[in-house]
């Protein structure tokens, strides 16, 4: 029986997990990171260097690993997240104004997140009574 007709019971190709990153399955832990389109196996140093995996489902014996020992680590998900270049970041997190709200007696202190490809999120806001640093 063919290794692929197992279910998820077979080794991974480079070009497998390239294809995953494009879909959007797999973060890369950097942009500098080029996975080749190649029909080699993933091996669990290459795995570890290229992308944001749960590690400890990665065998420790030293062989290749499965399809299912791939764990993504987690989503790219929250107000402050966003995928560039197929890695999550982090915004940076940006105070652009300040209001005073004397019905509440606090200061609404206004952010934006922005990221490395200039984009940057909607605006919120804290709460602060003693003012804001803009």
């Amino acid at each position: 029986m063919s290794p692929r007709t197992i279910a998820a019971n077979h080794l991974v190709t480079h070009a497998e997990v390239k294809q995953k990153v494009q879909e959007g399955y797999f973060l890369k832990k950097s942009s500098s990171v080029t996975i080749p389109g190649d029909n080699f196996c993933i091996t669990v140093a290459e795995a570890k260097a290229w992308l944001n995996l749960d590690e400890s489902q990665l065998p420790a014996n030293g062989r290749m690993p499965l399809w299912q020992e791939l764990s993504p680590a987690s989503q790219c998900t929250g107000v402050d997240k966003k995928v560039i270049n197929e890695v999550c970041e982090t915004g940076n997190k940006v105070w652009t104004r300040s209001e005073y709200d004397s019905s509440i007696g606090m200061y609404k202190c206004y952010y934006v997140y922005r990221w490395s490809d200039g984009s940057q999120s909607q605006e919120y806001y804290e709460l602060n009574g003693a003012g804001c640093v803009v």
